[in-house]
């Protein structure tokens, strides 16, 4: 019983405030542009920003097969991956001065997925997917 009267009581103090959004008429109660909406309530306007776009974000998948501080540590890892994928990767120095060795470059997680899982079967077990944002 108490719940329902409550609903009855809110129901009855929103009533007004439902009436006065909805009841524009005619096609002079809104204005409308690029950056905002005016809507004309009983004489008063209310002003609404739209919200912004949703940021898209996207992303590159590479495949790290190896870290070394050594650079004929990696050339010689790079020369082995090479034999056994007849694939050549790529070797950056990192800021901590290591040298990277990377292969491929995927827009789609589940192709690097699917490469990581080939690199991993010819024995480069210690092998991930590297994320970056573009």
């Amino acid at each position: 019983m108490l719940k329902s009267a409550f609903r009855y009581s809110v129901f009855i103090l929103l009533l007004p405030i439902l009436a006065g959004v909805f009841s524009c008429s005619s096609g002079d109660d809104y204005y409308m542009d690029r950056d905002t909406v005016m809507v004309y309530i009983d004489d008063t306007v209310q002003t609404q920003t739209p919200l912004p776009p949703p940021v898209i974000r996207s992303f590159t998948y590479t495949v790290q097969i190896g870290a070394f501080k050594n650079k004929t540590n990696a050339d010689n890892f790079a020369a082995e991956f090479t034999r056994k994928m007849n694939s050549v990767p790529d070797i950056s120095v990192s800021s901590s001065g290591f040298y990277i060795v990377t292969t491929g470059t995927f827009s789609d997680r589940v192709l690097a997925e699917s490469y990581l899982g080939r690199v991993k079967a010819q024995g480069f077990n210690d092998a991930f997917i590297l994320t970056r944002e573009k």
